[in-house]
């Protein structure tokens, strides 16, 4: 602890990516591998900090209680490829209510399913560290506040996490909802 309630980083997701799958005229459905099968990779390198304002082309942190927010660490010994991360510190005086919000990405109808991927750690075992990663509309979202309250599609429920090196979470949420 450094004397102020707050503890090592205690989860890093790096790289994040969001892939679609599609369903054909005759109503099979395909994920195959055309490259624009990524709607969205991040690994935060290119980043020099994150906004923690809304941003309706760019990824935002939002904090709706007095507890710590996302972070950007440009250590790549915190990365688990290369050289940046984001992480949230774990604060003992206040629970974490805080949103790490991507750049949002176009959903088309023909896209059945959206499956997101991440790599996760805590710092120490001894700090479980609860998340969950969801789909929201960008049109239900249009200020900070706003994420707090949206209707949100879950891709990853939210668990408990110890593991202390890096994990892949994966997961995924229908489209019925998101198009358009």
């Amino acid at each position: 602890e450094d004397g102020s309630g707050n503890y090592p980083y205690t989860m890093i997701p790096n790289p994040f990516q969001v892939r679609p799958k599609y369903s054909s005229s005759k109503g099979e459905s395909h994920s195959g591998t055309r490259s624009d099968n990524v709607l969205l990779t991040e690994n935060f390198d290119a980043m020099s900090s994150i906004a923690t304002t809304y941003s309706s082309t760019g990824w935002y942190a939002y904090k709706a209680t007095n507890a710590n927010n996302w972070t950007l660490y440009d250590e790549s010994e915190y990365a688990h490829s290369g050289s940046n991360s984001v992480g949230y510190f774990y604060n003992s005086y206040y629970a974490a209510d805080c949103y790490l919000v991507s750049a949002p990405f176009t959903v088309s109808a023909d896209m059945t399913d959206l499956s997101v991927s991440l790599y996760e750690r805590v710092h120490q075992s001894s700090y479980a560290e609860t998340f969950e990663v969801f789909f929201v509309k960008a049109s239900d979202v249009t200020s900070s506040s706003q994420v707090a309250t949206a209707t949100k599609y879950s891709a990853i429920a939210s668990a408990s996490y110890t593991n202390t090196t890096y994990a892949k979470k994966t997961g995924s949420t229908t489209n019925s909802a998101l198009a358009g």
